[in-house]
């Protein structure tokens, strides 16, 4: 599939490792080289400003960014980097991604060479291999490994993939599956016209959080909500009935308790069981006292639809 293509933030430097282990959500310090984590920069208030993975090499650490906020993430470091011996570079590269349990295989068939060993490594593992950077990921609801590299390069990749009978998804499946197995983007839950900025916890990337670390920009207002165990928003997922009509971001949800009940912040047609008919499902920030079950009126168009609110592991 083409994947949402990030842009890559090399830092090098002696205190590299250093200084984004003091700027980040995770603990950089304990990474491999070879190995990586998903990491947060947040605003002084423990709003999110980025997801990103985290990715150490020998000599340097990639940032993996949202597509578009490469700028504005590395002036933001860059804003803090003082005494530190650090420097950015941004690179656009293009990003070419195969998800499922047989990644590897098949970017093997196109003519890639791994170890035997990456077949098997953890998610964020990385090497080099042919002017391209593989990095095993998990996202879709499934594991996967991405090649980014220069565009030439990806081409030939995918042409090699094309030719070994490797099919390209389509991107609105791509997007259903994200929605279907609840992994948030920027610029559709957070950081967007319709989500705002909101706290890591809010929209399901407390994972990116190690809270055994020392200090970090907005680890203050982070570890108070998570001492009070309380925020006042949340990230679900929604189903509605077949026939529905795809609603676009902004949709407003109302419960019989509370008329603001929430918001559609991403929507996709879902194929459920072979030979059933396709039916919305999106994901919404929701008000915390809406449960797991309940069901949801959502205003459009055409009239107010109902739809019900997907526990953890209930299927799309």
């Amino acid at each position: 599939m083409d994947a949402s293509a990030p842009e890559i933030i090399h830092v090098t430097g002696n205190d590299r490792v250093a200084f984004l282990h003091r700027m980040l959500t995770n603990n950089v310090e304990s990474i491999a080289v070879g190995r990586g984590c998903s990491a947060i920069l947040l605003t002084a208030k423990g709003q999110v400003v980025a997801l990103m993975q985290v990715l150490v090499e020998a000599k340097a650490v990639g940032l993996l960014v949202p597509g578009g906020t490469g700028e504005a993430v590395l002036t933001a470091l860059a804003h803090f980097a003082v005494m530190d011996d650090v420097t950015f570079e941004l690179e656009c590269a293009t990003t070419l991604a195969i998800m499922g349990p047989r990644a590897v295989d098949a970017f093997a068939a196109a003519g890639a060479t791994f170890p035997p060993e990456f077949a098997e490594s953890q998610p964020l593992s990385h090497l080099r291999a042919d002017g391209v950077w593989y990095i095993k990921t998990q996202a879709f609801g499934t594991t996967g490994v991405w090649a980014i590299g220069a565009s030439d390069a990806v081409a030939t990749l995918s042409t090699k993939l094309d030719l070994a009978g490797v099919p390209m998804l389509p991107a609105a499946e791509g997007e259903a599956a994200r929605i279907a197995a609840q992994e948030p983007r920027h610029g559709f839950e957070y950081c967007s016209e319709i989500a705002g900025e909101r706290f890591p916890m809010e929209v399901g990337l407390e994972g990116a959080i190690d809270y055994g670390k020392g200090c970090y920009p907005g680890q203050e207002p982070i570890v108070r909500i998570r001492d009070r165990g309380k925020v006042n928003w949340r990230l679900g997922r929604l189903r509605f009935s077949a026939g529905a009509a795809l609603l676009a971001p902004g949709a407003v949800l109302s419960t019989s308790e509370r008329e603001a009940a929430g918001r559609v912040t991403s929507s996709a047609m879902w194929q459920g069981a072979a030979g059933a008919s396709p039916y919305p499902i999106a994901l919404a920030l929701l008000h915390a006292s809406v449960a797991d079950g309940a069901s949801v009126n959502v205003a459009s168009d055409g009239g107010n639809v109902t739809a019900q609110v997907l526990a953890p592991g209930d299927p799309a």
